[in-house]
């Protein structure tokens, strides 16, 4: 058990992440945070995926009334400064694009 211990991670359950864009690798990195009952804040500067959001919530709502996860969780878009500062620093923030063609400017 010893041997394991280096790679055992934190529990991500109830944490809050961060998911910048939320276009279709957005979208799936959404699924994949709900599925492990995580608090998601999501920004979008071109379109925000309300719909998509909606159905999010109606699941992790039913989840938490039937019993099949233990704590509430809750999804929202925000401003990018409120996603960011509000994430926990244990959990991963997410900046989800695809890579563009011919990119005007590189962040570094």
């Amino acid at each position: 058990m010893a041997s394991l211990l280096p790679f055992l991670g934190d529990e991500v359950t109830g944490k809050t992440v961060a998911i910048i864009g939320t276009g279709r690798i957005g979208l799936a990195m959404i699924k994949k945070c709900a599925g492990s009952t995580m608090n998601i804040l999501c920004f979008d500067p071109a379109y925000e995926n309300r719909d998509y959001i909606q159905g999010i919530q109606e699941t992790m709502d039913l989840s938490f009334q039937r019993g099949i996860s233990r704590e509430k969780t809750s999804i929202r878009y925000t401003t990018l400064h409120e996603a960011l500062s509000a994430a926990d620093s244990s959990a991963c923030m997410f900046l989800c694009c695809a890579r563009a063609r011919a990119p005007r400017r590189r962040i570094t």
